[in-house]
């Protein structure tokens, strides 16, 4: 791998995002303890907007960013594709899942689930989109059909929980 100073560039951002975003949620070593479920039509709003922001997150970092940036340290070298591919997918899915293991075990697995089957969505809604769009909406557009259903999901997990 050569770094010019494009590339060192792109390597520093992605050490400094590693470090401040995805480490820390997969170092984390506390107990999951539900939050109390929100009382009265402002609560559940913000309850229902930190789902939404954290869902956000989420696709961004894990779906989005890691995969882009993981695939632009390979740059367009035919040969390393099927290694590049291994890495830039698996990666920030096992990075996923390791940010969920304060759920316990039954928990990682299942997040790297949705992971992979968010990532998929995504890859293929984009896919898709490209067709009558720009890259740039469709990836937008895509980003913001997996944030929904990542939210719904999570939504659907605390009434859940709550409903005991």
């Amino acid at each position: 791998m050569y770094f010019d100073k494009k590339s060192l560039r792109f390597l520093f951002e992605f050490i400094f995002i590693f470090i401040i975003f995805v480490l820390p949620p997969m170092l984390n070593k506390r107990d999951f303890t539900p939050p109390p479920q929100p009382e009265g039509f402002f609560y559940v709003l913000v309850f229902i907007s930190k789902i939404v922001f954290f869902a956000a997150y989420e696709e961004i970092l894990y779906r989005i960013y890691l995969p882009y940036r993981i695939k632009s340290f390979y740059g367009e070298n035919p040969e390393s594709f099927k290694s590049a591919l291994a890495v830039y997918e698996i990666l920030p899915v096992i990075f996923f899942a390791l940010a969920h293991r304060y759920l316990g075990p039954f928990n990682v697995l299942y997040a790297a689930a949705a992971g992979i089957i968010f990532r998929s969505l995504y890859v293929l809604i984009q896919k898709k989109a490209s067709a009558k769009f720009s890259i740039t909406i469709a990836s937008i557009k895509a980003a913001l059909c997996v944030i929904v259903l990542h939210s719904v999901h999570n939504g659907i997990i605390y009434l859940l929980i709550f409903k005991g």
